[in-house]
């Protein structure tokens, strides 16, 4: 257990506590005559769980806790203040669904619980919707010298400034409640010994954090030739896969989105150099050899899953979320178009199905999809449970088929104490048409039997998983993925469905979530401190709307997408600085961004996509916000993958074509635009003061040259890698 420097020199229990101090190190204490009796909560009428109205996985799965949760706000602040408390806050993220299990071992302890209820102001933060605190988690685990872990366990004084903190494990089990006791005697003796020390200390040190984060931020180090620099670090990304061991060095286990995306566009961008390409194309391949066919891919319902234990796709993390399952389809219809790989293409289809099927509400939003914490063992299937439920013929089939076998098929790198012995996970092992030709059948008929014995499995898989109740508010996050994700099927498949499907979901995400020049994570009267939307929902909302555009030509999105960009730099830029939550939001006066992929893509690389897009668009984005996000940061060469999205950004800037539509273009001309792989390719409608001949499209070129083309070949020769190349 790890504190802040406020610790120093105790102990507690029989536990040796890890001393780490900040920058402002120890300070003479002073006698203090701050009295410490806390006023009751029944006179602040705070005697209930206040988050169980809070839309949002994360209180809904809190919402029968008896701890009297609070809502981020600043008036929860002001009554901690009245009442002469400090607060102990809880940041969980939907993301990592073990927050539950450490909470619920926590309720246990009713005498704690009595304790947190009269002592303290506790109050549960979602770091999804409420972005900086989720991403602070990174940085107060970093102060104690430990790898980020959740949920984060934070005291503060009422004004606001951390005093202690401490992650807890889901995998703590009991001692994580002993330590949550042990920590909560600490904080409570300091605070009755000398609480104005605590908020004296407390408030320097915060002032120091404060500076601390500016200056990083002051000195954030970019490139000043991304153009060689983005080259590089694709280099860079194409060593960190390792052909043999099949690990991929910086991913942590994470689904390698980012790299997907990276590596699809440098194999569908021409003016890369070729032997970069070559090599791309080459580290694809294994890449995709070894995904497409492993048990990240779930052949019984279709899902994806968003990491994996050790260093094997054989034993995943048995946990999905919509707006993961959005982002591997969207991926895979995006590294289809760059290999015409037809297994990325079965494997984004399936992975859209699922999520439509699972996600959806019926208003046609989508929401987040949180469920507790698998057990691993609920997921693997032995061969005599398989043999049991299906018949012979039908098992030897589908044993075949998913790899499983009698001893088990993971390997010792993913069960390395053999606690699943006989057990497997599930994968398809080939392409369904290779299946029916070893089974020396039809591919038809292979199917038929196939989708029973599927069917069959999947039903006894849900028995034996629990039937929780799942929060269901439309979440902005998940729509806007979703979004994308049917853009990047149309443009992938040329069917018009998802199309169809992509403009009246945005229609119904900019109805529902925006409103009065803001955007919102819920649709619901909560506060803004809660739910108002942050950079990374902004650059969502935009991509989502320029995907659209793209796809429809419809030039409505795009004004749309600058709308959301002239808010985003009204809101994110605070002192010159860019900062993931507005000032009017934030309740800690920290200078927070998003600029690596910690969670999921960063703020920043997104946003620097986006002003690609809106300049194309004839939407330019504020100069201001441009010059913060745009800049390749100096440690993507060393770092790739963590700024696969910035160093995405800085290739189709520096290196793609823009593609735009004249007047009176025929429509198969139009449709070969519209179908151009989305986002890599910049595609923007003319305006009347440009010479476009009637029927044509003028292509440029990075070098500054440009084309007018009037035929969908020579679009494609134009601005497409030859087939046989990619």
């Amino acid at each position: 257990m790890t504190f802040s420097h406020l610790s120093r020199h105790c102990a507690v229990g029989v536990l040796a506590i890890l001393i780490v101090g900040t920058a402002t190190g120890c300070r003479k204490r002073q006698t203090s005559s701050v009295s410490v009796e806390a006023v009751p909560a029944s006179t602040l009428e705070l005697d209930q769980n206040a988050t169980s109205v809070l839309p949002g996985p994360v209180y809904a799965a809190e919402s029968g806790s008896a701890i009297h949760w609070q809502p981020w706000t600043r008036e929860t602040f002001d009554e901690a203040k009245k009442a002469n408390r400090l607060v102990m806050v809880v940041i969980a993220l939907p993301q990592q669904p073990s927050f539950q299990e450490v909470l619920d071992t926590l309720s246990k302890d009713a005498a704690l619980v009595e304790k947190i209820n009269r002592f303290y102001m506790p109050i549960l933060v979602d770091g999804d919707a409420i972005r900086e605190m989720g991403l602070l988690t990174a940085d107060l685990c970093a102060e104690l010298g430990r790898k980020l872990q959740l949920p984060v366990f934070l005291w503060m004084t009422p004004d606001g400034s951390p005093v202690a903190w401490i992650p807890i494990s889901s995998r703590s089990g009991e001692n994580g409640r002993n330590l949550i006791r042990q920590s909560d005697e600490m904080v409570t003796r300091m605070w009755n010994e000398d609480p104005g020390y605590v908020l004296r200390n407390s408030s320097l040190d915060q002032e120091a954090r404060q500076k601390r984060f500016s200056q990083r931020q002051q000195g954030f180090s970019v490139s000043e030739r991304p153009a060689e620099d983005v080259v590089q670090s694709i280099r860079q990304l194409t060593t960190l896969y390792d052909s043999v061991s099949r690990n991929f060095d910086e991913a942590g286990g994470l689904f390698p989105n980012g790299a997907i995306d990276l590596l699809g566009a440098t194999l569908i961008n021409r003016n890369v150099p070729a032997d970069l390409r070559a090599r791309s194309q080459e580290m694809t391949g294994y890449l995709l050899e070894d995904l497409l066919t492993s048990a990240m891919f779930d052949p019984l319902d279709g899902g994806v899953f968003s990491s994996r234990n050790g260093s094997s796709w054989a034993l995943p993390i048995f946990m999905r979320d919509c707006p993961m399952q959005a982002r591997v389809a969207a991926a895979m219809f995006r590294i289809y178009e760059a290999t015409a790989n037809p297994i990325a293409l079965e494997r984004a289809l399936a992975v859209l199905k699922f999520a439509e099927k699972t996600y959806r509400n019926p208003d046609g939003l989508f929401h987040f999809g949180l469920r507790g914490a698998p057990e691993t063992g609920l997921w693997l299937w032995s061969a005599d449970e398989i043999e049991k439920a299906l018949s012979p013929e039908a098992a030897r089939q589908w044993m075949a088929a998913t790899g499983v076998n009698r001893l088990g098929n993971l390997p010792m790198e993913a069960d390395s104490r053999r606690e699943y012995f006989r057990k497997n996970s599930l994968r398809f092992t080939k392409p369904i048409a290779a299946l029916a030709a070893d089974a020396g059948v039809d591919e038809a008929t292979f199917s038929a039997t196939f989708d029973a014995s599927r069917e069959t499995l999947l039903k006894l898989r849900e028995a034996r998983l629990l039937d929780e109740h799942v929060e269901k508010s439309a979440h902005a996050v998940s729509t806007f993925r979703m979004i994308s994700a049917y853009a990047a099927a149309f443009a992938a498949t040329g069917d018009t469905a998802f199309r169809d499907k992509a403009e009246t979901l945005l229609e119904k995400a900019r109805a529902e979530f925006f409103a009065n020049d803001r955007l919102k994570m819920y649709a619901s009267d909560a506060p803004d401190s809660t739910i108002g939307g942050r950079a990374f929902l902004y650059a969502l909302a935009i991509h989502a709307a320029c995907d659209v555009a793209d796809i429809t030509l419809d030039s409505e999105w795009n004004e749309w997408a600058g709308e959301l960009a002239r808010i985003a730099a009204s809101r994110f830029i605070s002192d010159g600085l860019f900062v993931e939550t507005s000032p009017d939001d934030a309740l800690m006066a920290l200078p927070i961004s998003d600029r690596s992929m910690l969670f999921d893509d960063s703020s920043a690389g997104l946003l620097s996509m986006a002003e690609i897009r809106l300049k194309a668009a004839g939407h330019p984005m504020d100069e201001a916000l441009a010059k913060l996000v745009t800049p390749l940061p100096t440690e993507s060469t060393s770092r790739p993958f963590v700024h696969s999205d910035a160093v995405l950004a800085s290739l189709i800037r520096h290196y793609s074509p823009v593609v735009t539509v004249g007047p009176e273009t025929s429509l198969e001309l139009k449709s070969a635009v519209e179908r151009l792989p989305l986002r890599l390719i910049v595609r923007r409608i003319s305006t009347v003061s440009e010479e476009i001949p009637a029927g044509a499209v003028k292509v440029e070129f990075p070098s500054g040259e440009s084309q007018i083309l009037q035929t969908v070949d020579s679009l494609h020769q134009a601005v497409l890698p030859p087939r046989d190349s990619q």
